[in-house]
């Protein structure tokens, strides 16, 4: 793999900074959402779907903000805002229409679960990337791109 200089290396970006409640920090937020069941029933009613014990399904939920709770954190002088949302319309929905952002919002909570634990992780380039499919034989066809790719049809052209 080629070695890259300090200032090729992207830091992961700094966390939003959250308003401050009554002088003190907010440190966390949470969502409560309220009447959830409601909007969901008057859907099914509409279009009724047999759910299977212990399958997985979508919800998609519109909301309107309905209030800010705060509440103190314990053993710390910090809030955590709490806000609470009221559903109006719910649906379920196919998981293939929504699998990229749940699959990018996965990969979301377990870099927070690794700094958390402090595990330090540095962004790769494309490049990057690709050489490390290439050595691991991840890509068995030339791909544009890929250094090493590059480099074998740069030799065979040569060679003809």
């Amino acid at each position: 793999m080629t070695a890259r200089k300090k200032s090729e290396l992207k830091p992961e970006p700094e966390p939003t900074v959250i308003e401050n409640y009554l002088g003190w920090p907010v440190v966390a937020t949470t969502i409560a959402v309220r009447n959830a069941g409601d909007g969901l029933s008057k859907g099914m009613e509409i279009d009724p779907e047999v759910l299977a014990p212990g399958s997985t399904v979508i919800v998609v939920l519109e909301c309107a903000v309905d209030a800010h709770d705060y509440k103190k954190v314990k053993d710390e002088d910090a809030f955590e805002l709490v806000q609470v949302l009221k559903a109006g319309t719910a649906l379920i929905m196919d998981a293939a229409v929504v699998r990229e952002a749940l699959a990018s919002q996965a990969e979301k909570l377990k870099r927070a679960a690794e700094k958390s634990a402090g595990v330090v992780r540095l962004e790769l380039t494309d490049e990057d990337r690709l050489l490390a499919e290439h050595e691991r034989g991840e890509h068995t066809e030339l791909r544009g791109g890929c250094p090493e790719c590059d480099e074998e049809v740069r030799l065979s052209e040569e060679g003809n």
